[in-house]
């Protein structure tokens, strides 16, 4: 059964990471609810595929000149099939699940739900999130707890998901989460054995390499960690003696020998302002990326959400968050390309990147920030050039296939 509900503790593909700021967890609140509901909703049975052609005033992205209603400004992709998840407005404005191919909205359910991660084999399409799809059908996942999928890979036959379980007081007193893995439906790997109500335990990221499995999350006061084939490798800082020191690895990728992790650290200073720091970990051992300069400002946090290899070049999406003790300041939408940051927006109000997929020349940016008519929502950026998607209210997960 999927989970009836997420734990106040949770964090956007890490709610924390996306928020970047003491300011901001306020925020976080209010997308904690989101994501109870989501999960509540999907316990609910209500899954539905309907597709949209830019119906009722919905626009549509021209992914053959690159660009939103076809204005040419982006580069050629007729040749590649372009899948998108996250969530998008529909149905009285509801948030609910979603998936775009080459910009055609398919709306994935009629409630509160949100698709955090896509993967094509062949003919097949997976999406994880509130449930699991293949093909626009829901997909069980054997447990003897509530459940919810965070992350989808597929190698070769096998269909590899990570996630969480869950199991819900009945009298009220809370829940206790446990990262998990499943293989085929089956679970394959319960990775931690967390006994406390309320700790943040969570599986974020699944990748497979031969016939090793690979999960990223976080557990509880230990923060960023790491499974190979369930054995645990804690990424944290093991000498921090600060007491609000917490990270979170969000990303995980496999390419040869190497094993790279995407995420953040986070930590308080004597006043109670929280700063987040970027991370990008290979085989283990912390990587700082670097910063915008941020001179003009008394703060600056940043969070490392999605990390792609492709070649010699390492890839990772994310945000940084520039301000003052006040709390005003600006973000960027933010990429970093063996460790040089490029910025995919101007100065905004809200925004960053959750997911990046190399194809080629071409890189795939998926995330979230000011749209074309001034509101905040889901953008694909395709080689720094944002095309917004019909609907969308953030881009989770991006992957492409030729055709």
């Amino acid at each position: 059964m999927i989970n009836q509900i997420e734990i106040a503790s949770e964090q956007k593909d890490s709610n924390l990471a996306s928020t970047l700021a003491h300011e901001t967890r306020k925020n976080n609140i209010g997308r904690i609810l989101f994501l109870s509901m989501c999960v509540m909703v999907a316990i609910a049975g209500a899954t539905i595929m309907t597709s949209c052609n830019g119906e009722n005033g919905e626009d549509e992205v021209d992914y053959e000149n690159g660009s939103q209603n076809g204005n040419g400004n982006g580069n050629e992709t007729s040749n590649v099939d372009v899948y998108v998840a996250g969530n998008a407005r529909h149905f009285n404005n509801i948030q609910v699940a979603a998936l775009w191919k080459n910009g055609v909205i398919q709306y994935l359910s009629e409630q509160f739900s949100t698709a955090r991660s896509v993967f094509v084999s062949g003919s097949d399409v997976y999406v994880a999130g509130f449930g699991l799809l293949k093909n626009g059908v829901q997909q069980n996942l054997t447990t003897d707890y509530d459940w919810s999928a965070r992350s989808v890979f597929v190698s070769g036959s096998d269909v590899y998901v990570a996630g969480t379980e869950f199991w819900v007081s009945p009298y009220g007193s809370g829940s206790i989460s446990n990262a998990v893995s499943w293989k085929n439906g089956e679970l394959q790997y319960r990775l931690t054995d967390v006994k406390d109500f309320g700790a943040n335990v969570r599986a974020n990221s699944v990748f497979v390499s031969g016939s090793d499995v690979y999960v990223a999350g976080v557990v509880g006061n230990s923060g960023a960690t790491l499974w190979k084939n369930g054995v645990e490798q804690n990424l944290s800082q093991t000498n921090n003696d600060n007491d609000d020191y917490y990270s979170s690895a969000n990303s995980v990728f496999v390419a040869g020998d190497d094993v790279y992790v995407a995420g953040y650290e986070s930590w308080s200073d004597n006043y109670g302002y929280y700063y987040n720091a970027a991370i990008l970990w290979k085989n283990g051992v912390a990587q700082s990326l670097s910063q915008t300069n941020h001179d003009d400002y008394d703060y600056y946090s940043s969070s490392a959400n999605s990390v792609f290899v492709s070649g010699s070049d390492v890839y990772v999406a994310g945000g940084e968050y520039l301000h003052n003790e006040d709390g005003e300041g600006i973000r960027f939408v933010t990429l970093w390309k063996n460790g040089v940051t490029q910025h995919l927006s101007d100065e905004i109000n809200y925004g960053e990147a959750n997911s990046v997929f190399v194809l080629g020349d071409d890189v795939y940016v998926g995330g979230v920030g000011t749209v074309a008519n001034g509101n905040i929502g889901g953008i694909l950026w395709i080689n720094g050039v944002a095309q917004n998607l019909s609907n969308a209210g953030e881009v989770y997960s991006v992957f492409v296939v030729p055709k």
